[in-house]
């Protein structure tokens, strides 16, 4: 199973952005943000979107992305340790790592994303299972721009 995050519900908001250059890598499926006007892996409060095409770092160049604005859509990501209902309604953090990105078992200050559901195609207590998320106005800087 991939690990970026999908979005399942509500209509797709796609914009181009000019990634950062050299030294910045993100995958397609990974969450992005935005630091002085140039795309980078996402970081907590830092969330604009998902992007849409992979950037490897060795260049400048526009990267579609599916930016997130704090209404009603629904994402899918995947749970770092095993599932279990009880997760359903909690907020927490994400592990923003380029190409792995997932939802980390913390639930502190930073609350990333809210968890909706467990995914109906995965079993219940699933090692690395996916959830349905609901990303906060807090983190997402899509509905600051």
């Amino acid at each position: 199973m991939a690990t970026g995050v999908y979005r399942i519900s509500g209509p797709p908001n796609i914009h181009n952005y000019t990634s950062a250059a050299a030294v910045n890598t993100f995958y397609a499926g990974d969450l992005v943000g935005l630091t002085s006007g140039v795309l980078v892996i996402g970081a907590h409060a830092n969330i604009l979107g998902i992007a849409l095409k992979t950037c490897t770092g060795t260049a400048t160049d526009v990267i579609p992305v599916d930016v997130i604005a704090p209404d009603d859509s629904d994402f899918i990501m995947k749970y770092v340790t095993t599932t279990a209902v009880t997760l359903k309604g909690t907020q927490h953090n994400i592990t923003f790592s380029a190409g792995a990105q997932v939802v980390n078992a913390t639930d502190d200050a930073s609350n990333d994303c809210a968890i909706i559901d467990l995914d109906a195609r995965d079993a219940v207590a699933l090692s690395g299972g996916r959830l349905i998320v609901h990303f906060p106005a807090v983190s997402v800087i899509g509905s600051q721009i």
